[in-house]
């Protein structure tokens, strides 16, 4: 499937409909988003008001252009779009990308539509990204149709339901410096869906960390299914909301989504190998890890700083993150020790003040030995590593930024990640600039560290336990008649299944219930429990 997708992706050729020059149209924004970022194919801009559009030749329709076109983009008022789509189709279009709100979402009306999009697109072999989407970013093909500025490419991809989270996203990534191979705006997702995109990002050479923000979840046994494959290979992230009632209602009033009991998807997101995380700055902290940095191999953590109290926070951090911080064996220690004020220990926490301030290849010694020991998966830096310039002297910079590199290269070498926590991460540092530059993982704040280690080592266990799973043989299971309550929980226009519905499919499945009578009336529930026996539950069944 993946393979099918590569058109849309790397499209020789484009067609927006409603391309505009009106400044702020979204029209406007995505043709010239897609000029400026350098597109190297055709693109026919499709307006029947205009002759020429930001110096192209325009066409009244996508059936005018003279020759075949890979992905269309639709920017264009809802009734409008269906003779738009099978233009498309009559030219071969393999991706049609809606932009355009105000379907599916807001009532029946716009699901005829919706209906009759996808039915013209599917016979015509078209897949329909959208609607009410933001649009595309392959970073393989230079093609910016999301109507933002100029996205540096990079090892991460988006794909999310939301289209202004995508503007929020890749304002952030740039604030941040990282880069993107690919961007998708599913939106409503009337044709391709969530496990399709992950497929193909699973496969993009480009792509090494995959970032998802979930409102609701469509064929959710299928996304399990594909995500825990892919996670074999790369990480994928996700917000996932919706889980407050209030979430929840943003979540449906916007893309028609319904999120879902929490519960339940905080589960199969679990079972599928997928890392929740509950905010942005967790999202891009976490794919930074992944992107940069080898994976650790256990749970246990060394920490060192320029003095106890970093030291001390971050071991509580850490611990709280669920990561270990033992002792280190008498061998280790007798390693690190001379390296450290005459006194000190070097148990773990490791203080190297005193010394590492003015002589910042002490650090590097540190981390030379811990990088050996066996008893050690990760390594925790915290402190205020880069500011030596400013707290000691000037001449010390020059020895930070050769300590950066050294560290740097214990990493690749060693194949141990190591987080650096420093009170000067948000100023422009050579020596951090180094380390950032080198995969390593540089953060303000000592928690948001200690989470990103504790999400590497969470991953890497989930992943074990995934590659040992197998898939659980159910014998004896009526399956039709599993089918037929599904379906009739569906013709009556719900998600959730009635206690009496579940009770009916769980037993199908070969789960012992205890005996239970559904009662239409006090004098039926009062006849059942004489029969049953007391004591006996009451509970109502309600849609």
């Amino acid at each position: 499937m993946a393979g099918s997708l590569e058109t849309i992706f790397n499209p020789k050729s484009v067609a927006i409909v409603g391309a505009s020059e009106v400044p702020g149209k979204a029209g406007e924004r995505r043709t010239r988003s897609l000029l400026q970022g350098g597109f190297q194919g055709r693109v026919f801009p499709i307006n029947p008001k205009r002759d020429r559009i930001f110096g192209l030749p325009a066409y009244p329709s996508v059936a005018e252009v003279p020759e075949e076109v890979d992905l269309v983009m639709i920017v264009i008022p809802p009734r409008f779009i269906p003779e738009a789509v099978a233009q498309s189709v009559q030219k071969g279009a393999k991706g049609i990308v809606i932009i355009t709100a105000g379907l599916g979402e807001t009532g029946e009306e716009g699901k005829r539509i919706e209906a009759e999009i996808l039915r013209i697109a599917s016979e015509g072999g078209a897949r329909v990204i959208g609607p009410n989407c933001s649009g595309l970013f392959s970073a393989s093909a230079k093609m910016n149709l999301l109507g933002v500025p100029p996205i540096k490419p990079g090892p991460f991809s988006i794909l999310a339901q939301s289209g202004n989270i995508i503007d929020s996203l890749t304002h952030y990534g740039r604030l941040r410096g990282v880069g993107f191979s690919k961007i998708i705006s599913a939106g409503n997702a009337i044709g391709l869906q969530f496990h399709e995109y992950i497929e193909y990002l699973g496969e993009d050479p480009d792509t090494r960390v995959i970032l998802l923000y979930l409102e609701g979840i469509k064929e959710g046994g299928r996304l399990v299914e594909v995500a825990r494959q892919v996670s074999q290979r790369k990480p994928i992230v996700a917000i996932k909301v919706g889980r407050t009632k209030a979430g929840a209602r943003a979540a449906a009033s916007h893309t028609g989504a319904l999120a879902g009991d929490d519960q339940v998807v905080d589960a199969a997101l679990r079972q599928a190998g997928v890392i929740r995380v509950a905010n942005v700055d967790e999202l891009f902290d976490v794919g930074l890890c992944f992107a940069g940095m080898p994976l650790p191999k256990g749970r246990r953590v060394a920490i060192f700083s320029e003095g106890g109290g970093d030291n001390s926070i971050a071991a509580d951090n850490a611990e709280r993150a669920g990561l270990e911080v033992p002792l280190l064996p008498p061998e280790a220690q007798e390693k690190i020790e001379p390296h450290l004020l005459q006194g000190m220990p070097a148990h773990n926490p490791i203080d190297y003040g005193g010394t590492a301030e003015e002589n910042p290849e002490v650090i590097v010694r540190v981390v030379e030995a811990l990088m050996e020991e066996e008893t050690v998966d990760c390594l925790y830096m915290t402190g205020f590593f880069g500011g030596f310039k400013e707290i000691i002297a000037p001449h010390v910079a020059e020895l930070e930024e050769k300590a950066a590199r050294e560290l740097v290269r214990l990493v690749r070498e060693a194949g141990k990640p190591l987080v650096v926590h420093t009170s000067f991460a948000n100023e422009p540092i050579k020596a951090l600039e180094i380390l950032r530059e080198g995969g390593i993982f540089v953060t303000p704040s000592s928690e948001r560290a200690a989470q990103g280690l504790a999400q590497m080592v969470r991953f890497f266990l989930r992943r074990e336990e995934l590659k040992e799973a197998r898939p659980v043989e159910v014998t004896g299971v009526d399956s039709e008649r599993a089918r037929k309550i599904i379906e009739g929980v569906k013709a009556s226009g719900r998600r959730n299944l009635l206690e009496t519905e579940a009770r009916e499919l769980l037993e199908v499945y070969g789960v012992k219930m205890p005996p239970a009578v559904l009662a239409e009336s006090p004098e039926e529930a009062a006849e059942a429990a004489s029969v049953m026996g007391f004591p006996v539950v009451l509970k109502v069944v309600s849609p």
